[in-house]
C-alpha cells in the first residue's frame, strides 16, 4: 500500500469535505473511499474526516463588516440591474431587503402582556368579570399599584 502524495491527500480531504457537506456518515465516507480504491485504513479515513471538519470550522469564520459590505454591495448591484431592466416588483423586494439589512424598520412594540407572559384571553375574561361587578380593570391595576407602593416595594 503506497503512501498518498501530499496532493492526493489534499484531494481526498476535499472529497471527504464534499461528502460531509452532502450529509454522508462516517460509514458512507468509508464506502466512498473503498469505491475510489484509496486503500486506506479506517484510522486514515477518520483523519481525513477530522481535517475536513477543521476546514469547515475555518470556512465558517467570517468578518462581519466585510460580509455586511459584500451583502450590501450585491443588493445595490441587484437594485441597479432591476432599475435598468424596469423590473419594479423585484426592485421593491431588493429595496426591502436593503432596508432590513440596514435595520431601517422599527422593531414591533413589545406588548406588556407578552412581556409578562399573560394570555390575552385570560385578561379579556377577567375584564368581563370585573365589568359585571361594576369595576374596571384599570381601577384594579391602580389599586394594586397603590398597595405595592404602600408596602414600600
Amino acid at each position: 500500500m503506497a503512501k498518498a502524495t501530499r496532493a492526493e491527500t489534499q484531494q481526498r480531504i476535499q472529497q471527504v469535505y464534499r461528502q460531509l457537506l452532502a450529509g454522508s456518515s462516517r460509514v458512507q465516507i468509508m464506502q466512498f473511499a473503498a469505491k475510489k480504491e484509496w486503500a486506506v485504513k479506517n484510522r486514515q479515513i477518520d483523519t481525513y474526516i477530522r481535517r475536513a471538519t477543521d476546514m469547515m470550522v475555518v470556512d465558517s469564520e467570517f468578518h462581519r463588516k466585510a460580509e455586511f459590505g459584500k451583502a450590501l454591495a450585491r443588493l445595490n448591484l441587484q437594485y441597479r440591474t432591476c432599475l435598468k431592466d424596469k423590473d419594479q416588483k423585484t426592485l421593491l423586494a431588493v429595496q426591502k431587503e436593503i432596508n432590513a439589512l440596514l435595520s431601517l424598520y422599527l422593531p414591533p412594540p413589545v406588548q406588556t402582556l407578552q412581556l409578562l407572559g399573560i394570555d390575552q384571553g385570560a385578561i379579556n375574561l377577567l375584564n368581563a368579570d370585573l365589568a359585571s361587578r361594576g369595576v374596571s380593570l384599570a381601577q384594579v391595576i391602580q389599586s394594586m399599584l397603590k398597595e405595592i407602593d404602600a408596602d414600600g416595594l
